[in-house]
């Protein structure tokens, strides 16, 4: 197979120095994907040389382009973690790409579970886990600590934040989040927390 030659997607450089030769199978993948689609970028259309035919007809944003190779490599990622930390069984090559696209729908969400060999996982995005767990903790820490009241009362002041940081200083997101094993994983921006 030939490679994909050096690709400027805006000003990003898809090709050995950043991302490292194990992404050409993935570029061949999405090039597969993209099909009856052309890529423009500055006055020419360069695809490079690939095993794959000449692709033409409509125009895609190169930055949704960027962004898919990106998440992609993102959800293959978090599959390799999870696998290694929990074992998960493939059958085969296809069920292992299942699982990645499976993966990979599931982070449009910043919050989300997803359920791979009987194990579930919750996944959440590191631009949203401490707006997630300071909610979830104020609302804990009032079920456990004011459990008859509907309200706290005016004159008591709590410092939610600087509360849930300590719990958080504590405990890790682990202890709230993993309700399997207290466990955390972290990879490519997410944090990943087995469920059951």
């Amino acid at each position: 197979m030939k490679l994909i030659k050096e690709m400027q997607i805006n000003t990003c450089y898809v090709n050995s120095i950043e991302y490292g030769e194990e992404v050409y199978p993935e570029l061949v993948k999405f090039l597969e994907k993209y099909k009856n689609c052309v890529f423009i970028w500055g006055e020419s259309e360069y695809f490079g040389e690939c095993n794959i035919s000449k692709i033409y007809g409509n125009c895609i944003d190169l930055q949704i382009f960027k962004k898919d190779i990106k998440m992609n490599i993102t959800a293959e990622n978090i599959f390799n973690v999870l696998k290694s930390t929990y074992g998960i069984d493939i059958l085969d090559e296809d069920q292992r790409q299942e699982y990645i696209n499976m993966i990979e729908n599931a982070l449009e969400s910043d919050d989300t579970t997803i359920e791979l060999d009987s194990m579930e996982f919750r996944i959440i995005n590191e631009d949203a886990i401490q707006e997630i767990y300071q909610d979830s903790q104020e609302e804990l820490i009032k079920d456990c600590y004011f459990p008859t009241l509907q309200e706290i009362p005016w004159w008591l002041e709590i410092d939610w934040k600087t509360t849930v940081q300590n719990v958080l200083n504590s405990d890790g997101y682990g202890n709230h989040f993993s309700t399997y094993d207290g466990g955390e994983l972290y990879t490519d921006g997410f944090y990943i927390f087995r469920t059951n």
